[in-house]
């Protein structure tokens, strides 16, 4: 059979075969998914800093109040501190709890 020109007859695994196939599919697949992830970190990006202006846009009253009773851009007011490590600590708690009830469920396995 290989000593005949007329047939054109290469022998390969299943799996090479199959990956030889899938080769082209597989990069295209990625470069697509590559160009999508981009395009959405950037929108992602876009629509955050347009809710940040936004939040800053509707609270200038809010904001001007407290510049004119002294407080600076610079001055970090301590309640907004301890909100947010208020915020971390019970933020934490949650997943704590979560993974904790996550992980009893996952069989074990040497």
């Amino acid at each position: 059979m290989e000593s005949d020109p007329r047939l054109t007859i290469e022998a390969k695994r299943e799996t090479v075969y199959y990956r030889d196939q899938s080769e082209m599919m597989a990069k295209f697949l990625r470069i697509l998914g590559i160009t999508l992830t981009i395009i959405f970190s950037l929108g992602a990006m876009i629509g955050a800093t347009i809710t940040m202006y936004a939040a800053v846009a509707n609270r200038t009253g809010e904001i001007g109040t407290l510049r004119s009773l002294g407080f600076s851009a610079e001055k970090k007011h301590p309640s907004r501190f301890s909100s947010g490590i208020h915020a971390a600590r019970l933020h934490r708690r949650w997943v704590g709890l979560f993974l904790l009830r996550f992980f009893n469920f996952l069989p074990y396995r040497r």
